[in-house]
């Protein structure tokens, strides 16, 4: 297929940059402290998604304001409450003794399974604006 990139593919590029890149390391640290930083982060985020949106002829103020306020809610979640519930909910201690699971290498990375989760409900946000 030729042509122009779709609209999702857009928004994922723009994300692998804005999300990560862009971050930079002072807020990438300290975001999970300070809820300031967090929003800050996500403004950043939910506004250079919202210049894509805009490239593409497909923004609104009520996507921009979805993007940013749903992107701080999932990485405040993920900053201070989703590795608590995967333990409880998903891992608990009993599974370790009773299959030996060590679960904490999948929970507690940073890389592991709160990234993948996060990145998951990042690319719904994405898909849903269009």
């Amino acid at each position: 297929m030729n042509g122009p990139l779709h609209p999702l593919v857009w928004l994922i590029l723009c994300h692998c940059v804005f999300d990560y890149p862009l971050q930079g390391t002072f807020l990438a640290q300290l975001k999970a402290k300070y809820n300031f930083l967090l929003f800050v982060h996500a403004l950043a985020w939910g506004f250079g998604m919202a210049a894509t949106l805009q490239f593409l002829g497909l923004c609104t103020t009520n996507k921009v304001w979805f993007l940013v306020l749903g992107h701080f809610a999932m990485d405040w979640y993920k900053c201070h409450k989703m590795v608590p519930h995967l333990q409880k909910f998903f891992f608990p201690k009993s599974w370790g003794k009773h299959y030996g699971i060590d679960a904490d290498p999948l929970i507690n990375d940073p890389l592991c399974l709160p990234l993948w989760i996060d990145q998951a409900f990042h690319l719904l946000q994405m898909w849903m604006v269009l």
